[in-house]
Protein backbone atom coordinates (compact mmCIF):
# COMPACT_ATOMS: atom_id res chain seq x y z
CA UNK A 1 0.00 0.00 0.00
CA UNK A 2 1.37 3.33 -1.03
CA UNK A 3 2.32 5.80 1.52
CA UNK A 4 1.23 9.58 1.11
CA UNK A 5 2.37 12.57 1.90
CA UNK A 6 0.45 15.96 1.90
CA UNK A 7 1.97 18.78 0.33
CA UNK A 8 3.69 19.94 3.27
CA UNK A 9 4.52 23.61 1.55
CA UNK A 10 1.10 24.46 1.41
CA UNK A 11 0.71 23.44 4.64
CA UNK A 12 3.07 25.35 6.17
CA UNK A 13 2.09 28.70 3.90
CA UNK A 14 -1.74 27.79 5.76
CA UNK A 15 -0.56 27.22 9.21
CA UNK A 16 2.40 30.21 9.26
CA UNK A 17 2.46 32.45 5.97
CA UNK A 18 4.74 35.09 7.40
CA UNK A 19 7.55 32.41 8.58
CA UNK A 20 11.07 32.73 6.89
CA UNK A 21 10.90 29.53 4.34
CA UNK A 22 13.72 30.33 2.46
CA UNK A 23 16.92 32.97 3.31
CA UNK A 24 19.81 32.49 0.72
CA UNK A 25 21.76 34.85 -0.71
CA UNK A 26 20.04 38.02 -1.31
CA UNK A 27 16.40 36.59 -1.34
CA UNK A 28 14.06 35.82 1.57
CA UNK A 29 10.55 34.26 1.08
CA UNK A 30 8.02 33.29 3.39
CA UNK A 31 6.49 30.19 3.21
CA UNK A 32 3.22 31.47 1.53
CA UNK A 33 5.67 33.52 -0.35
CA UNK A 34 7.26 30.53 -1.64
CA UNK A 35 4.06 28.45 -2.07
CA UNK A 36 2.88 31.42 -4.63
CA UNK A 37 5.48 31.59 -6.40
CA UNK A 38 6.19 27.85 -6.38
CA UNK A 39 2.59 27.39 -7.85
CA UNK A 40 3.08 30.18 -10.32
CA UNK A 41 6.22 28.57 -11.52
CA UNK A 42 4.36 25.19 -11.82
CA UNK A 43 1.72 26.98 -13.69
CA UNK A 44 4.35 28.05 -16.24
CA UNK A 45 6.36 24.46 -16.25
CA UNK A 46 2.78 23.04 -17.32
CA UNK A 47 2.47 25.96 -19.76
CA UNK A 48 5.74 24.50 -22.03
CA UNK A 49 4.66 20.98 -21.33
CA UNK A 50 5.67 19.89 -17.93
CA UNK A 51 3.67 17.10 -16.94
CA UNK A 52 3.68 13.98 -14.04
CA UNK A 53 6.86 11.88 -14.73
CA UNK A 54 8.31 13.82 -16.83
CA UNK A 55 12.06 15.09 -16.57
CA UNK A 56 13.02 18.65 -16.44
CA UNK A 57 17.10 19.05 -16.12
CA UNK A 58 18.10 22.36 -13.63
CA UNK A 59 21.60 23.54 -14.48
CA UNK A 60 21.43 26.82 -12.44
CA UNK A 61 23.15 27.73 -9.31
CA UNK A 62 21.76 27.13 -5.74
CA UNK A 63 19.09 29.61 -4.87
CA UNK A 64 15.92 31.16 -4.38
CA UNK A 65 14.98 30.55 -8.16
CA UNK A 66 16.45 26.78 -7.80
CA UNK A 67 14.08 26.09 -4.95
CA UNK A 68 11.51 27.80 -6.47
CA UNK A 69 11.60 25.43 -9.38
CA UNK A 70 12.29 22.08 -7.68
CA UNK A 71 8.85 22.76 -5.38
CA UNK A 72 7.03 24.20 -9.25
CA UNK A 73 7.69 20.58 -10.27
CA UNK A 74 7.14 18.73 -7.46
CA UNK A 75 3.62 20.42 -7.82
CA UNK A 76 3.68 18.90 -11.07
CA UNK A 77 4.65 15.01 -10.14
CA UNK A 78 7.66 16.31 -12.26
CA UNK A 79 11.18 14.57 -12.14
CA UNK A 80 14.04 17.58 -11.41
CA UNK A 81 17.61 16.22 -12.45
CA UNK A 82 20.05 19.21 -11.34
CA UNK A 83 22.88 19.12 -13.74
CA UNK A 84 26.13 20.34 -12.52
CA UNK A 85 27.26 23.82 -13.72
CA UNK A 86 30.96 23.26 -14.34
CA UNK A 87 30.15 20.20 -16.58
CA UNK A 88 32.15 20.80 -19.72
CA UNK A 89 30.14 21.04 -22.89
CA UNK A 90 30.40 17.34 -24.14
CA UNK A 91 29.62 16.05 -20.17
CA UNK A 92 26.80 18.12 -20.43
CA UNK A 93 25.64 17.21 -24.02
CA UNK A 94 25.78 13.26 -22.96
CA UNK A 95 23.89 14.63 -19.70
CA UNK A 96 20.91 16.20 -21.54
CA UNK A 97 21.18 13.12 -24.19
CA UNK A 98 20.62 10.49 -21.62
CA UNK A 99 18.18 12.28 -19.55
CA UNK A 100 15.84 13.17 -22.50
CA UNK A 101 14.14 15.95 -20.46
CA UNK A 102 11.30 17.52 -21.87
CA UNK A 103 12.66 20.93 -20.40
CA UNK A 104 16.46 22.09 -19.88
CA UNK A 105 16.44 25.14 -17.86
CA UNK A 106 19.75 26.87 -17.64
CA UNK A 107 18.37 30.30 -16.25
CA UNK A 108 15.54 31.14 -14.87
CA UNK A 109 13.78 32.94 -17.38
CA UNK A 110 13.60 30.14 -19.29
CA UNK A 111 10.15 29.55 -17.65
CA UNK A 112 8.21 32.76 -18.04
CA UNK A 113 5.28 33.39 -20.45
CA UNK A 114 1.65 32.52 -19.71
CA UNK A 115 0.41 29.72 -16.93
CA UNK A 116 -1.41 27.09 -17.71
CA UNK A 117 -5.02 26.24 -15.61
CA UNK A 118 -5.14 22.63 -14.30
CA UNK A 119 -5.09 20.75 -10.89
CA UNK A 120 -1.57 20.66 -9.01
CA UNK A 121 -1.11 17.55 -6.81
CA UNK A 122 -1.89 18.09 -3.31
CA UNK A 123 0.05 15.16 -2.55
CA UNK A 124 2.46 12.97 -2.89
CA UNK A 125 3.31 8.72 -2.50
CA UNK A 126 6.29 8.59 -0.61
CA UNK A 127 7.50 5.72 -3.12
CA UNK A 128 7.42 8.16 -6.46
CA UNK A 129 10.93 9.62 -8.16
CA UNK A 130 11.28 13.21 -7.24
CA UNK A 131 14.72 13.82 -8.31
CA UNK A 132 17.88 12.07 -10.17
CA UNK A 133 20.72 13.10 -9.23
CA UNK A 134 23.93 11.91 -10.71
CA UNK A 135 27.11 9.06 -8.93
CA UNK A 136 30.40 10.23 -8.35
CA UNK A 137 30.85 8.23 -11.07
CA UNK A 138 34.39 6.18 -9.19
CA UNK A 139 33.77 2.92 -11.12
CA UNK A 140 32.87 4.13 -14.15
CA UNK A 141 30.89 6.93 -15.65
CA UNK A 142 28.09 8.68 -13.18
CA UNK A 143 24.61 7.07 -12.85
CA UNK A 144 21.52 8.88 -12.42
CA UNK A 145 19.86 8.00 -8.98
CA UNK A 146 16.23 7.91 -8.08
CA UNK A 147 15.37 9.89 -5.00
CA UNK A 148 11.93 9.40 -3.73
CA UNK A 149 9.85 11.77 -1.91
CA UNK A 150 10.16 9.04 1.31
CA UNK A 151 14.54 9.95 0.92
CA UNK A 152 13.74 13.37 1.71
CA UNK A 153 11.76 12.84 5.43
Amino acid sequence: MAMILDNWLAQRAQTCPDRAALIAEGSRLTYEELEAEATAAARRLAAHGVRGGATVTLELPVGAEYVVLLHALMKLGAVAEPLNTRLAAGEREAELERAAPVLAISRPDEVGGPEADLPLLGEHDLDAVQCRVLTSGTSGHPRPIGLTYGNHL
